[in-house]
């Protein structure tokens, strides 16, 4: 197990070397940088993403498990395992992190019960893009409306 993130600060951005992490229980290093989430395994940086890169991250304390939702649907989400104590300062830091990004976000449960999201985020150097996503099956109603609600937002924040 790593003796922490004393070892690996020089890996770090400058600014992230006091950020707030966890040790995982295969020995990796997850980091609540500045800018990014950042993994360290084996003395190097294997992944990172930038705020606006994270859909969501949520702890299950009962099976000690932290998974990372990726506003890319390509992206396999992260799933890592902790019994690093406490998690709390851990996830209320991420939590405000993604939501800094998130300018505008708006949810409609089409006809067929998808339940479509609509996000504006918004990157370091302060661009706006707009994201979607569904819970469900999207027949041809719902991408209609999945579409006009992602122009709405986009309009709203002079995107279009």
């Amino acid at each position: 197990m790593s003796s922490g993130l004393a070892d690996y600060r020089d890996l770090l951005p400058r600014g992230d070397a006091d950020a707030l992490h966890i040790e995982l229980d295969d020995g990796a290093i997850l980091v609540s940088g500045r800018y990014a989430l950042i993994m360290i395994r084996e003395g190097e940086v294997t992944d990172s993403a930038m705020w606006y890169e994270v859909q969501s991250a949520r702890w299950e304390g009962e099976k000690q498990e932290l998974s990372v939702n990726w506003v890319d649907p390509a992206r396999s989400p992260l799933v890592v395992h902790s019994s690093h104590s406490p998690m709390r300062p851990f996830m209320e830091n991420i939590s405000e992190k993604v939501n800094r990004t998130q300018v505008l976000v708006r949810s409609v449960k089409a006809p067929n019960g998808a339940v479509i999201t609509a996000q504006i985020r918004k990157r370091e150097d302060g661009e706006l893009f707009s994201v979607l996503a569904a819970r469900g099956r999207l027949d041809d109603e719902a991408m209609e409306l999945a579409h006009s609600l992602e122009k709405q937002l986009r309009e709203s924040v002079g995107l279009e």
